[in-house]
């Protein structure tokens, strides 16, 4: 029997991906290659470690992860496992061990896990040689309690059709019989079907009143629920679709509660995450996933309104303490919308309306772009609409075959003059640019932290040599971040439109990206007692400095701009921070942007020969030469 060993007693280091091909790196205890292109890594915890405490392992596979503070002195770690449980031609084929509810129901499968550490040693374990296990305080689990589809706390199991509250959704119709598998649960009463894709979200994110009202753990079971599991007499996908289908859930963090989410829908998601509204009043997320196993899925959003209940009534003190959670984060009255494309542009995109004769467009649609993209283009508009399904309220249990997902492809559901960008089974890895520009962010402070601590060891043991190498990195992604936070440089704000965006009208939907990092670079260390003097006058140089050679640089990119109500492919000429241009690829416009109205200007004529010299100029095909260009003066 394997030697049990407890959280963050294992130092030994999984080699990076692709290259554990020689036997030396894959013994067992021992590091593999360890050759890690982009910094330095030790292990927190290793799926396998045990609790001191209670002995309670850790689960995998690790599918997401986020950290907080739990107080001034803990810092918590949680992570969910992506374990299949009872799934068909998965592995591993047992269960995990049994996680016992308050209720004394027990579930396994996936976990979602936490670990605590001190926060003083946490800040310090890149910098010293000790095990993480020195500074680990606990473990447990996330949460405690689950409510199901039917609204109900969930009890231990039984097979009365009245008691809702002993059933889970991925063996349960609606009428609350048990659908049974061929290979029964030896060890517990049901399972979560392979939690995927965690979102920790924390509460009023963007601002007061803005997002969440409480901090979130976002998840969902993902694939089908495994239609050739069901016991004789319940096998096939007609049955299947009969039962309750697969949970969305959301984990009310504070209070160690997860309750499932209809309104998300009752299918796989491989992703759930919010987007910033700029709004108070709504939430919106992109929901990416699967589609139960059946032909087309598009990409998904889901509007919530805050404060409303599933039938659009305003949440008060006599609703349950479940719809209050529910209802003041936006997830009880709400509707999904998928992506649609203007009937008009399918033909531009290469993909060929109705191929197979049968009234409606291809069940593919967007895999046909993906493996056209060399004569199809790159950029397209759409909106996103609803199908005619909404969740109806915890009294109307609703079967996973009448939800919206067999609904995306039927002709009487496409919108007027548009049509739904369906892909196969799977539509995944939403692109949310301002989380990929803090995740860089994020990405490159760290490249400087190591950096700093690199240096610390000087020339004689390679410290500078390592620094640089650190620095170069954090470059690399501060670039990129500049290049999606590149319009609030100059007070845009990027806005995103969908089509009718809530149960009840239509919202506007603004990703606005977050304060600029030239202010927030300024600020840092600012005020702090513990930064010297010194230190401070170095950080304040520093923005000085990277904004002076902001001012006195020259830049050409293109874009996508508005012109009389049509969107142009357009090229910009950033003049430091003097003034910023575009022209049409053609030369036909052109305009300046004013700081001081906030709006664009168009030129005449007379300026095109000097703005195509600028662009030229700022791709480096002409040398540096004077131009007269059209200037903001301010006071």
């Amino acid at each position: 029997m394997a030697k049990k060993v407890t959280i963050g007693q294992t130092t030994a280091l999984i080699p990076e991906a692709g290259s554990a091909v020689q036997p030396e790196w894959l013994n067992d205890g021992q590091s593999g290659n360890t050759n890690f292109p982009y910094s330095s890594y030790k292990a927190l915890a290793t799926v396998g470690e045990v609790d001191a405490k209670t002995k309670q392992g850790l689960t995998g596979y690790p599918d997401g992860q986020a950290a907080w503070l739990q107080d001034d002195d803990t810092v918590r770690v949680a992570y969910q496992s992506e374990s299949y449980a009872h799934i068909y031609g998965r592995t591993p084929a047992p269960e995990t061990y049994p996680q016992v509810m308050e209720s004394g129901v027990t579930f396994s499968g996936s976990k979602i896990h936490y670990i605590d550490y001190a926060r003083d040693a946490f800040a310090d374990f890149m910098g010293n040689d000790s095990a993480a296990s020195d500074m680990v305080e606990g473990s447990g689990f996330l949460f405690n309690r689950v409510f199901n589809l039917f609204g109900e706390e969930v009890t231990p199991k039984n097979d009365d059709p009245e008691d809702l509250a002993a059933k889970w959704g991925n063996q349960t119709l609606p009428s609350g019989d048990i659908v049974e598998f061929a290979s029964p649960l030896s060890e517990t009463d049901f399972y979560f079907h392979s939690f995927c894709g965690s979102w920790y979200e924390p509460a009023n994110r963007y601002g007061e009143g803005q997002g969440f009202s409480d901090d979130i753990w976002l998840m969902a079971e993902e694939w089908d629920i495994g239609f050739g599991n069901f016991a004789p007499g319940y096998a096939g996908e007609a049955v299947g679709n009969e039962t309750m289908g697969l949970a969305a859930m959301a984990v009310d963090v504070a209070n160690e509660v997860a309750y499932s989410v209809p309104a998300l829908g009752q299918t796989g998601y491989e992703k759930i995450a919010p987007l910033n509204t700029g709004e108070s009043d709504y939430v919106v997320m992109v929901t990416s996933g699967y589609n139960h196993g059946l032909e087309p899925a598009p990409l998904k959003i889901y509007v919530g309104r805050k404060g409303y209940d599933a039938e659009g009534n305003e949440i008060t003190e006599e609703h349950s303490e479940r719809d209050q959670f529910l209802g003041r984060n936006g997830m009880l009255w709400g509707q999904l919308y998928g992506q649609t494309l203007r009937n008009k542009h399918f033909d531009k995109l290469g993909i060929v309306a109705d191929e197979d004769g049968n009234g409606r467009f291809d069940d593919k649609v967007m895999d046909t772009y993906l493996t056209t993209q060399a004569q199809a283009g790159d950029k397209f508009s759409g909106r996103f609409y609803p199908t005619s399904f909404q969740w109806g309220g915890w009294d109307e249990p609703t079967a996973v075959g009448n939800t919206e997902m067999r609904l995306w492809e039927r002709p009487e559901e496409q919108p007027k003059n548009y049509t739904f960008f369906n892909g196969d089974t799977k539509a995944e890895h939403n692109d949310l640019e301002f989380e990929r520009a803090c995740t860089l962010f994020n990405a490159a402070s760290a490249q400087c932290f190591l950096a700093a601590r690199a240096r610390e060891r000087g020339p004689r043991h390679g410290g500078l040599k390592e620094a640089l190498a650190h620095f170069q990195h954090a470059a690399a992604f501060l670039e990129k971040v500049y290049e999606i936070v590149k319009p609030n440089i100059w007070g845009l704000r990027p806005k995103w439109v969908g089509g009718p965006a809530s149960p009840a009208s239509a919202v506007a939907l603004r990703e606005r990206p977050g304060p600029r990092l030239r202010r927030a670079l300024r600020a840092r260390g600012r005020d702090r007692a513990d930064v010297a003097a010194s230190e401070k006058f170095r950080r304040v140089m520093e923005a000085y400095q990277v904004e002076m050679d902001y001012g006195r640089t020259m830049e050409a990119y293109t874009g996508i701009h508005e012109i009389d109500g049509t969107e142009r492919d357009v090229e910009f000429l950033r003049l430091g921070r003097t003034a910023l241009i575009y022209q049409t690829r053609d030369a036909g416009k052109q305009g300046v942007w004013n700081k001081q109205t906030r709006q664009w200007e168009e030129l005449d004529s007379s300026y095109r020969t000097q703005i195509t010299k600028g662009l030229r100029m700022a791709k480096k095909q002409l040398a540096p030469d004077l131009l007269m260009l059209p200037v903001a003066i301010t006071d």
